[in-house]
């Protein structure tokens, strides 16, 4: 998670909170009338404002907020609702925060966006307390480091891109996952790098008219399977997230062929429903890519996706 924000050398830290006009102002541009501002950074008439600027414990709550609303969909507080939150008139907890199946993350945004921001903890803190509950274990030793280096700017090796000049930073996304594939199966949980073990299933004939597939991606070459997925993920939809967000921005068919094999590893090891949603139709447009090898390797990878079994539920869907 990364805060910014752009303004911050005009806009207050201290609104009134009988003039709506300030917020309405600095913070609700867009009309939704929803506000994640901190309660202590709107004061009654008359009192005084303590220290200038935003605290940590200011930013703690915003990310409570964000992150309910993640999980949920829809807002947490408007600011009406948030004028009866400081008086003890309105309980998030009951009206939204309930509807967080995870208890582990309902119960971490609760604590977040208490009212006594002495409470809240930091965010080192809640990255501890919350470790092996809301938050796995591979996120600690392996992940956010690496998802650093992909997601920050200056930490790449060549400069943003500016105006409509694709310079490849998508494609050097694709390409960084790519090479350092097994290491990533590795740190992910899979022993050695390699390819979880798996039962042989039975082929026909078309079967062997038209396979063997083979995943080429360095140190992770073998022949893909044909089982079916995983009921849970272990952080692959991450790294899914960043190939398939990637793809369109690419500048080479070199770096799509790459993603479709990526896509096709992947595949091995999420859900049925990762499968459908986050795959199949991202594989699906690159049936009219412009490159005709492109075209040739996603009707291969759509081929096998649909080979692999899916469970009845997931099915249902696909039919519809």
């Amino acid at each position: 998670m990364y805060l910014s924000d752009f303004s911050s050398s005009f806009k207050p830290t201290y609104l009134p909170e009988d003039n709506p006009a300030d917020f309405s102002f600095y913070f609700d541009t867009s009309g939704r009338r929803t506000c994640y501002l901190a309660p202590e950074r709107f004061l009654s008439a008359g009192a005084q404002p303590g220290e200038t600027g935003v605290t940590w414990a200011m930013d703690i709550f915003s990310v409570g907020c964000v992150i309910a609303e993640l999980f949920l969909e829809t807002p947490i507080f408007s600011l009406s609702q948030l004028f009866k939150y400081r008086q003890g008139e309105y309980e998030p907890e009951h009206t939204h925060l309930s509807k967080i199946h995870d208890k582990d993350i309902r119960e971490m945004v609760s604590h977040m966006i208490q009212l006594e921001p002495e409470s809240r903890y930091s965010a080192d803190e809640y990255l501890n307390f919350w470790r092996h509950k809301a938050f796995p274990d591979y996120f600690y030793g392996f992940l956010q480091q690496y998802m650093y280096t992909i997601t920050d700017p200056t930490s790449g090796r060549r400069p943003v891109t500016a105006g409509t000049e694709n310079l490849g930073e998508s494609d050097d996304r694709i390409e960084k996952i790519y090479n350092d594939f097994d290491k990533i199966s590795y740190f992910l949980g899979q022993e050695n790098g390699k390819e979880p073990s798996r039962a042989p299933q039975p082929t026909s004939k078309l079967d062997n008219d038209l396979f063997p597939l083979f995943i080429n991606i360095p140190n992770y070459q073998h022949q893909a399977s044909p089982t079916s997925g995983k009921s849970v993920d272990d952080g692959t939809l991450i790294f899914l997230t960043i190939v398939v967000s990637s793809l369109r921005g690419t500048a080479r068919a070199s770096a799509r062929i790459r993603a479709c094999e990526l896509l096709l590893a992947f595949a091995e090891r999420t859900t049925d429903e990762a499968k459908l949603d986050r795959i199949l139709p991202y594989v699906m447009t690159l049936l009219n890519d412009k490159s005709d090898l492109v075209k040739v390797t996603a009707l291969r990878t759509l081929t096998q996706l649909v080979r692999i079994p899916f469970r009845p539920t997931s099915l249902y869907f696909l039919y519809f």
